[in-house]
């Protein structure tokens, strides 16, 4: 069964309510669900439009069902939906899409009635990035070669003619008429139109008037979450970098990971690319080829060892990013960390990525929380919650240094919820691994359970509110010896500090190292406090629920802190920095 119904799980954006108006307490906002699926296309319904712009959520509605909005419709029949099937059917995606760019969003009509008449259309989106209009069109069948080479040209010749699934709708001739149907309106053309993520305002006025805590994790959840034309965004910039290299190596991949695909990303959040030069040879070893080949290609060899020539690789695609990749500016080498990368921006995605070719146990991280955030969805309201607490509390900072990362924040998260019996340890999964999970990557074994439905553990946990893990998580970590003791997610058992580092969270596919080897006492210190102060807020009602995410942490600096740390906006600090931290 194909995984496309899975996969149209549903595109929330949300028009708020402006703050010259009066919003309900209980938070008003536009929320926008598929209704059906169309021939060639599909349509969007706004159901707020139905209640006079305004859409209030009662609060009775149950967190675990808001909670499982996120979870794809088939997990409901098969159990559980496989990482590797997830990325396959995105990729597909990819390869059956194309950006134009449109002068206008009037533009969207004529494009739709030119595209249907070269190949049915699945679906289009337009979004706007600054100035400029885009459409991403997927279209129903596998002909995207084909169409950029029978129906795409060069027209300045004092270009690179460079054959790239970025294109430009230009203006039909001067008393051309269009052929075909008339197509007289936006909601004609079935384009699907993507508002852009709320600002740093209009998420800041929505939480002020939130009461409660629920209401208030989940609306920051709805606000803040990766959307689909995110995701397929995402997987198209890869598409794009693997398209220029494919000629090369016939079966390459660039496979996103980190925040994009282990289910806690965050709109506007930075790109990790990792860039594989035969995923065949990957499959065949973990067994799923059984053919005997007898032709080898003929290749060089590099006596100067893997990491000169890796370095050596990705100077010369920093330089086919820099010169020729249309969109892709502000090439920046970062060769000589402990992972090389190239960073670069996607000008016609809105993506700030880092690609890298030897960080296979970050994708396989990014896999591992996937699975995490499938067994227990309430996950995700948690770790937004607290990834945003603690830039509001300044524990985070966009730079590398002393202090906290969000993936320190998920270990914690998890560990905790594993505490509560929501989650498994890592060495159950590991024991439940079959054959076809054996994973080893530079001596590294990244094997563990990836089919869930063949895991052999159930939450002993009873059904509890967000608010009720929230604060939970705030009260255990007020009282944990972090002098004496790891965060780890791999045991049940609490483990000994194996040296003497303020704090220890054990990295689980490599559990030699600890990922917060770089936070200091003081950062420590400053993360204790700010715990004991939000379980303080939580336990007196003294103060609004809404001061977690605006008064903690609060220094001389008049804007909120949201808005002095970045946190919507400024890129994670990338993990080659860190030892023994997988890039989220």
């Amino acid at each position: 069964m194909s995984l496309l119904p899975r996969l149209y799980s549903g595109i929330s954006h949300f028009n708020f309510v402006g703050s010259t108006e009066a919003v309900s307490t209980k938070f008003a906002f536009l929320f926008s669900r598929w209704r059906k699926r169309l021939k060639g296309g599909i349509q969007l319904t706004t159901v707020a439009g139905k209640h006079g712009g305004k859409l209030s959520i009662p609060d009775k509605i149950s967190a675990e069902t808001v909670a499982r909005e996120d979870v794809l419709p088939e997990t409901v029949k098969t159990g559980f939906l496989k990482f590797d099937e997830m990325i396959s059917e995105r990729r597909e995606q990819a390869r059956r899409s194309l950006v134009v760019q449109v002068q206008s969003e009037a533009s969207c009509l004529e494009l739709r009635e030119y595209i249907e008449n070269i190949s049915p259309v699945n679906c289009m989106f337009h979004y706007k990035l600054k100035e400029n209009h885009f459409v991403l069109v997927e279209f129903k069948d596998n002909c995207l070669q084909e169409i950029l080479l029978n129906w795409c040209h060069v027209s300045d010749k004092s270009t690179v003619p460079v054959a790239s699934p970025v294109v430009w709708f230009k203006a039909a001739q001067a008393g051309r008429k269009r052929s075909g149907q008339e197509i007289t309106s936006i909601e004609d053309s079935k384009v699907i139109r993507v508002s852009p993520p709320p600002s740093y305002e209009t998420i800041l006025n929505l939480t002020s008037q939130i009461q409660r805590v629920s209401p208030l994790m989940e609306t920051l959840h709805a606000c803040t979450k990766l959307d689909e034309l995110g995701t397929r965004l995402r997987f198209f910039t890869a598409r794009q970098v693997e398209l220029a290299m494919s000629g090369l190596f016939p079966h390459c991949a660039v496979l996103p990971f980190g925040s994009s695909v282990n289910g806690f990303g965050k709109s506007g959040s930075d790109l990790d690319l990792i860039f594989r030069h035969d995923l065949s040879q990957h499959e065949t070893s973990m067994g799923n080829s059984n053919r005997s080949l007898r032709l080898v290609y003929q290749t060089k060899t590099s006596l100067g060892g893997p990491r000169p020539l890796t370095q050596r690789q990705m100077e010369l695609m920093a330089d086919l990013l820099q010169v020729l990749m249309p969109g892709c500016s502000g090439v920046k080498r970062i060769l000589q960390a402990r992972v090389p990368i190239v960073k670069y921006s996607n000008d016609f995605t809105g993506l700030d990525c880092d690609l890298s070719m030897s960080n296979m146990t970050g994708l396989y991280m990014s896999e591992l929380l996937f699975l995490y955030s499938q067994l227990d969805p309430m996950s995700k309201l948690l770790i937004c919650f607290v990834k945003t607490w603690a830039a509001a509390c300044l524990l985070t900072n966009p730079s590398p240094g002393r202090w906290i990362t969000n993936f320190m924040l998920i270990m914690l998260c998890i560990h905790y919820l594993q505490s509560l019996k929501r989650l498994p340890p890592l060495d159950v999964m590991v024991k439940a691994a079959g054959p076809e999970d054996e994973r080893v990557t530079d001596d590294i074994n990244c094997t563990f359970a990836r089919d869930l439905s063949r895991l052999n553990w159930n939450s002993s946990c009873p059904s509890l509110p967000p608010s009720k893990i929230l604060k939970g998580f705030f009260e255990y970590y007020m009282n944990y010896d972090f002098g004496a003791y790891c965060v780890s997610i791999t045991t049940e058992a609490r483990l000994t500090k194996p040296d003497y580092s303020p704090l220890y969270i054990v990295n689980p596919l490599e559990r030699s190292l600890n990922v917060s080897k770089n936070v200091s006492g003081e950062e420590l210190e400053k993360l204790k406090m700010a715990l004991r102060n939000a379980a303080w807020v939580l336990e007196s009602g003294d103060l609004p629920v809404n001061s977690l995410l605006t008064r903690l942490g609060q220094n001389s600096n008049p804007l909120p802190p949201l808005l002095q740390t970045g946190f919507f906006s400024s890129p994670i600090p990338h993990a080659s920095s860190v030892e023994g931290e997988p890039a989220f």
